[in-house]
């Protein structure tokens, strides 16, 4: 597994501690269920149910929470640390030129406006939903899991040609604030969805930033350059015009 050296984040100038730690980022596509490699794919599996099954029967008084809004994603943006699940978030194309993405549950939350807004550069959009930092990476840890997440997501982006990105950030986690330090731009503030208030972002590729703050870069670089793909390329909703 890919290991990264970086300086504890929280140590005193004088205590630089470097470190190395098997952390990999994997990107989880939906055949990948079907590989060899299909335990990475059910381990996000059943680490997205354990987090989102409870948090959704609270909020949002639901139910049984079905294995549909994770196997028909194109891709799970999914961080490990040795075989276990730290983090995740689901990354889907949509062409919001078209009535069928537009009816797309995840923006019935989305004013117009905000459509308008985020489809400024485009209407080829990557869809991130259901960011996850599994329970005991929430605090300390040897990496800010939560802050690398926002990033790699934002990578993602970069290393796709799509326009712009969303989000719908959950206010009472402090997310919205997160993806600003990394360039997300608010487009609608404070929107209840399922039950709380969420700030709908943009992540528009002129205004992203590689790291939040300096220290993060060479741990971000070295996720994501380290990245593993499993599964075939999904066929994007749409790819930008040569």
């Amino acid at each position: 597994m890919f290991k990264i050296k970086f300086t504890k984040l929280w140590a005193p100038p004088t205590e630089m501690i470097v470190m190395t730690h098997p952390w990999k980022v994997y990107l989880l596509r939906r055949e990948s269920a079907l590989s060899e490699n299909s335990r990475f794919y059910e381990a996000a599996y059943a680490a997205w149910q354990s987090v989102w099954s409870p948090v959704l029967k609270e909020v949002a008084d639901m139910g049984q929470l079905h294995s549909d809004p994770f196997i028909r994603q194109d891709e799970i943006l999914t961080l490990f640390r040795d075989d276990e699940v730290a983090a995740m978030t689901f990354l889907t194309r949509v062409d919001l030129s078209k009535k069928c993405f537009q009816d797309d549950s995840y923006f019935q939350y989305w004013p117009e406006l905000a459509i308008q807004s985020l489809t400024r550069y485009g209407t080829d959009v990557l869809v991130c939903s259901n960011f996850t930092v599994m329970p005991r990476f929430r605090k300390e840890c040897e990496l800010p899991v939560k802050d690398l997440l926002v990033g790699l997501s934002a990578r993602a982006l970069l290393d796709s040609d799509a326009s712009v990105m969303t989000g719908n950030m959950r206010n009472t986690k402090g997310l919205n604030d997160l993806t600003y330090n990394w360039g997300a731009i608010p487009l609608m503030r404070n929107v209840i969805v399922h039950g709380e208030e969420s700030d709908l972002v943009g992540f528009f590729r002129n205004t992203i930033k590689l790291a939040s703050r300096e220290e993060l870069l060479e741990p971000m670089n070295d996720l994501w350059n380290g990245r593993e793909i499993i599964g075939k390329e999904p066929r994007a909703a749409v790819r930008r015009a040569a």
